[in-house]
């Protein structure tokens, strides 16, 4: 059955991702690093150039692990399901017989959580397709987009759909990371939760920003609320967030994680948490990796390759995606003296990214001089910036490419919209 699955998995490579790592004797994990590293200079590695490569400087038992592969039958997609499942029960019996022998709770809490891993991991396979007359199925769709709070989507018919990827383009230092904050709060008012991946800052800044959003903080007026202690304040968000139904978000520091770990996260809190998670925030796209690294990849081949990914985490998980791609220094530099918003054209290398996005809006920050207007320099309705977003690609609502609305970035980290005039603003900002 092993051997059926891994000659199989020469020609279908994810299995190889699949296949229970913990069920692999030495020699068998080392016919797959081998492949791997031939998989970063080749398309198709063979069985052949494995075995030549290995048996030039034999080892103990390749030559009859090649021979039992080479032996193997290869399966048809119900077989291949079947087999693993097979062998993720022999992972998990070998898994807790590890656990039976130990004492210390810090050595069996890695192995409970891979068992968990196990247990829920489920390899790629598509869904039975769906009936025309099964209406049902489209209800469910119209139940799972999310209607964000913001006027100029609102009102235009934009939602935020699972099973989607969302976008941003900015040029360097444009202010992505204060505006997907913002939409992930956005997306914790309408009651649903977020997963929201804090790669460039540490966890606490994002957390800092959603309590000064929520809470209406200055910087200076969360300094004093927490230069103590964060319970005030801590304790205040809870409040506030339970009493206008906001949804959870779990904030992680996961700057270099791989696509795959991702979904793997996604699975198991959602087998373990009463708290689902609705949409997935990713700081930046580019510091994300592939499920499969490759070498040599050039810089836009590997930001494609993230993006499709994150593309099918989003389709198979049910949960939408939103991302960012960053302009290279040279486009920043020279939109910036133009003074011009960014388009799909200047993403550069990153272009074939785009092809995988569903919904994308180009950024464009200013700082007006708007002195001797605004309040008092520690308040929070005090402006730092003023927002451009220009739709540039849609598949959603009634927004066209070119569409474009300014928005006030405020010291509390939240975003109004100025054009037209925002309503029920506080005294001091009418």
């Amino acid at each position: 059955m092993k051997y059926n699955l891994l000659k199989t998995a020469l020609k279908n490579h994810g299995l190889f991702t699949e296949i229970p790592y913990e069920i692999l004797t030495d020699t068998e994990q080392l016919i797959i690093k081998e492949w791997k590293s031939q998989k970063a200079h080749t398309d198709s590695p063979t069985l052949k150039s494995i075995a030549m490569t290995l048996l030039a400087a034999p080892q103990a038992g390749v030559q009859e692990v090649i021979r039992d592969i080479a032996n193997g039958d290869e399966l048809d997609t119900a077989s291949q399901q079947i087999a693993l499942f097979k062998l993720r029960t022999q992972a998990i019996l070998k898994l807790t017989k590890q656990i039976s022998l130990l004492e210390d709770e810090k050595d069996i809490a890695p192995l409970t959580a891979r068992i968990v891993e196990l247990s829920q991991e489920k390899s790629r396979q598509y869904e039975d397709p769906i009936n025309a007359e099964n209406w049902q199925v489209l209800t469910r769709a119209e139940e799972d987009e999310i209607e964000l709070n913001i006027p100029w989507l609102k009102d235009n018919d934009v939602p935020l759909k699972k099973k989607v990827l969302y976008s941003f383009i900015a040029t360097t230092n444009g202010g992505k990371t204060v505006l997907k904050t913002w939409m992930a709060t956005e997306i914790l008012k309408t009651g649903h939760n977020v997963l929201y991946l804090a790669q460039e800052e540490p966890n606490s800044d994002t957390i800092r920003r959603v309590y000064q959003k929520a809470l209406k903080l200055s910087e200076l007026e969360y300094k004093e609320l927490t230069k103590d202690s964060f319970e005030g304040v801590g304790n205040d968000y809870v409040k506030h967030a339970e009493e206008n139904n906001w949804g959870k978000i779990f904030v992680a520091e996961w700057s270099g994680i791989r696509v795959s770990q991702i979904k793997q996260y996604i699975q198991r809190h959602n087998e373990m948490s009463e708290y689902p998670i609705d949409a997935v925030v990713v700081d930046y796209g580019k510091l994300v990796e592939i499920s499969d690294p490759k070498k040599n990849l050039q810089e836009w081949e590997r930001i494609g390759l993230i993006f499709k990914e994150l593309k099918e985490l989003a389709m198979s998980e049910n949960v939408c995606v939103i991302t960012s791609i960053q302009l290279n220094r040279e486009a920043s530099r020279a939109l910036s003296q133009r003074g011009t918003t960014p388009d799909l054209f200047d993403v550069a290398g990153a272009y074939e990214a785009t092809h995988h996005v569903n919904y994308i809006w180009a950024v464009k920050l200013e700082y007006p001089n708007i002195d001797g207007l605004e309040p008092e320099p520690d308040s929070a309705y005090k402006t730092k910036g003023m927002y451009t977003l220009t739709v540039q690609k849609q598949k959603y609502g009634n927004l066209r490419a070119g569409d474009a609305m300014r928005f006030q970035w405020i010291a509390c980290h939240d975003l109004i919209q100025r054009d037209p005039p925002p309503i029920d603003l506080p005294e001091e900002m009418q």
